[in-house]
């Protein structure tokens, strides 16, 4: 049965990468890389994962004073994909200004556009805003950036979209906050037609106190106003977190004050719930969400930090669904022991006979009463649909200190993989870890058509797989001897007649991959 597979480390140079999943299990992975300190130069790729080896399929290099630091990637159902990467124009931290560039490849082709810039910035190096990325399940891919306008607007900003659909060019940048502000946290998600919703936190200009949450949405043919989630002079809100399934269903978490909050929409179209709490002062002295997720079903899921009730002791990992009711469950225990958290993703898989897992994974500072304080915890917890409850987590890589959670994807096929890096001293390495539901791939197979009876001829494959070890290969040479053992074997058939070979590969995770061939024997 499919299950966690090894830690691996990733290529040594590569920082901070991003992943995007296509619907058969396919990965890409943008990275950035410092290729050298004086002078600065850098670059931003992505690699995809192919025959068991990473291959980089498009690079950007520093050129001039454009230095790249940063990449997100996308990729839709059908293999389209986009990327957005951050530049700075000077090496100077006292100078230097942030440039936004996008990239597309549709699924035809996996041909990269040269780059287009979305957004010159004109910020001081603490106001960079990372740009977001999402592609449709018909290839229609969506960028926001959260632009800052700098001191001559009055330190404000403001968030921005643009569209690229196949057969045509990214569209005008289009704003998406009715004011200008100081805004942050902004969260992407696209459904499956091109329609995108965006959710951030909007403090407005000159009024730091004044702050609210807004949702917009929005389409290559315009934007829709945005409406604000939380009171404009109410309760501060942030920590905003955005999920958004193939129809539109959405979900979002805000901490409100002290605590965390959910809302949802059930498709598109519907108005956005009212915001639900999902602790009280008796259950939290305080919580946030650490991420959401919204099913295929419109299933939601939310991950959370709780702070137990004052001097308690008791800080844990918390989950909260949402039914097909409407109701959000009271929060579940998803720690198995103290830990402190504030960073978790969680992935929606296809589980068996077409179940829905949402895959609930953590970083968390252990301590409290178990582990040794300060071990940094990285663990995974599967909540199928069928279940009340979430499963027993699992460490799902060595535990050490420092460990930063990238990015948690899942697929169609049931796989998942979870990107991280973990830091020692003044070194940082990346890893991956993956739910592994995806079959070996038999890059190459040679099994000769004819042959003659008793002739000893030799079957060769050249196999691999994506994410684990390869277990077994074995052959069926369709006359009823023995299989034969190994990528090389040799046969001879005992008689003429037309036979059927099959090639059966498995990994240490059960996933298995077949490929049949016709062999004529001749007397």
């Amino acid at each position: 049965m499919p299950d966690w597979s090894v830690t691996q480390p990733l290529p040594s140079h590569w920082q901070i990468p991003i992943a995007g999943f296509d619907s058969a299990g396919g990965v890409l992975v943008g990275y950035g890389q410092v290729l050298s300190y004086n002078p600065v130069s850098t670059r931003v790729a992505i690699a995809e994962r192919q025959n068991g080896a990473w291959v980089d399929v498009w690079e950007k290099q520093s050129q001039g004073d454009v230095i790249p630091i940063g990449i997100t990637v996308g990729v839709g159902a059908d293999g389209t994909a986009a990327a957005c990467y951050t530049a700075v124009t000077s090496a100077d931290p006292a100078t230097f200004k942030f440039r936004h560039f996008v990239t597309y490849a549709p699924a035809t082709t996996r041909t990269w556009e040269n780059p287009t810039e979305i957004v010159p910035e004109t910020a001081a190096s603490e106001d960079v805003r990372q740009c977001r990325v999402a592609v449709s399940d018909n290839g229609i891919a969506a960028v926001i950036a959260d632009r800052f306008d700098g001191p001559a607007t009055g330190q404000a900003g403001s968030v921005v979209i643009t569209f690229h659909a196949p057969g045509s060019a990214w569209t005008t940048p289009q704003k998406l906050n009715p004011v200008d502000g100081l805004n942050g946290s902004a969260q992407l998600g696209i459904d499956a037609f091109g329609n995108a919703t965006v959710a951030w936190r909007h403090r407005y200009q000159n009024s730091p106190e004044r702050s609210s949450v807004r949702v917009a949405t929005a389409t290559a043919a315009g934007v829709q106003p945005s409406v604000a989630l939380t009171p404009e002079n109410g309760t501060d809100a942030f920590g905003v977190v955005l999920d958004v399934n193939y129809s539109g269903a959405a979900v979002i978490g805000i901490q409100l004050g002290s605590q965390a909050n959910v809302t949802y929409r059930d498709n598109q179209s519907a108005a956005w719930q009212p915001l639900t709490a999902l602790f009280t002062s008796t259950t939290a002295s305080s919580s946030h969400c650490l991420a959401v997720a919204m099913t295929f079903s419109g299933m939601g899921y939310a991950l959370m930090w709780r702070q137990g009730p004052s001097n308690s002791g008791n800080d844990t990992i918390m989950a909260a669904r949402r039914g097909s009711y409407g109701f959000w469950t009271n929060p579940k225990q998803v720690s198995v022991f103290n830990a402190m958290s504030f960073d978790g993703h969680i992935a929606v898989r296809r589980g068996p006979y077409d179940s829905e897992d949402a895959v609930l994974v953590y970083t968390a500072a252990v301590g409290y009463g178990g582990g040794d304080p300060g071990l940094g915890l990285f663990q995974a917890s599967h909540w199928p649909a069928y279940l009340s409850v979430p499963q027993p987590p699992v460490d799902i890589a060595p535990q050490g200190p420092h460990h930063s959670l990238e990015q948690v994807c899942g697929d169609n096929v049931g796989g998942v993989v979870v990107l991280e890096t973990v830091r020692e001293g003044t070194t940082a390495r990346c890893y991956a870890t993956a739910f592994d539901a995806t079959a070996p791939d038999i890059v190459e197979a040679v099994v000769p058509s004819t042959a003659t009876v008793g002739q000893v001829v030799q079957l060769r494959s050249r196999v691999a797989d994506t994410w684990s070890a390869i277990g077994q290969v074995s052959w069926d040479f369709g006359d009823g001897s023995p299989a034969g053992i190994g990528s090389t074997v040799t046969h001879s058939w005992p008689a003429a007649g037309p036979y059927t070979v099959t090639l059966t590969v498995t990994d240490s995770e059960a996933n298995t991959a077949t490929e049949s061939f016709a062999v004529t024997v001749n007397p």
